[in-house]
């Protein structure tokens, strides 16, 4: 039987704790509850609650950094299911589920605009997937792209965010 990766497996709840009740929703008696380890036991792998966070953040921005694991993906996806449905998982699924928590959140909070936000986290990432195709490996470009980018950003921003009353 293969030994479980602790490490790996305290990112992979906390992401999912995360997920459901926030960032501030969370303690670290939760998290090593969700892996089944002593508080202690957590301790020995990371420092706090913000250190899993920091590199549960690092983890995700390495993905989308990894174009020649995503060009992989994008070209093996249509000769294997399997690899299709993780494509999808990684690049779209859950994307999209994670802008649509943040934006209801926000809504909730009332930092932005009442509004569905499934098609809010459409509308902010469809852009931003759309981007990241047309500009990958083009290094030239990546400041065109990054000003884009900043435009797409500050237009949602405008459509979407609440006035101050």
């Amino acid at each position: 039987m293969a030994k479980r990766n602790t490490k790996e497996t305290i990112l992979f709840e906390s992401l999912k704790l995360f997920a459901d009740k926030g960032y501030d929703g969370v303690t670290v008696r939760d998290i090593a509850a969700e892996v089944g380890i002593k508080q202690s036991s957590l301790y020995k792998h990371y420092k706090s609650k913000q250190e899993i966070f920091d590199t549960l953040v690092d983890t995700m921005q390495s993905r989308f950094r990894d174009s020649q694991f995503r060009k992989m993906l994008s070209i093996e996806k249509y000769k294997n299911e399997e690899i299709d449905r993780i494509y999808r998982e990684v690049y779209i699924d859950t994307a999209i589920s994670y802008q649509a928590r943040l934006f209801e959140e926000m809504i909730k909070q009332g930092f932005m605009r009442q509004a569905s936000p499934e098609v809010m986290a459409l509308q902010f990432f469809s852009p931003i997937f759309l981007l990241l195709n047309k500009y990958d490996g083009i290094a030239e470009k990546e400041k065109e792209a990054k000003e884009i980018l900043g435009k797409h950003i500050e237009q949602f921003d405008m459509i979407y965010r609440k006035e101050a009353i």
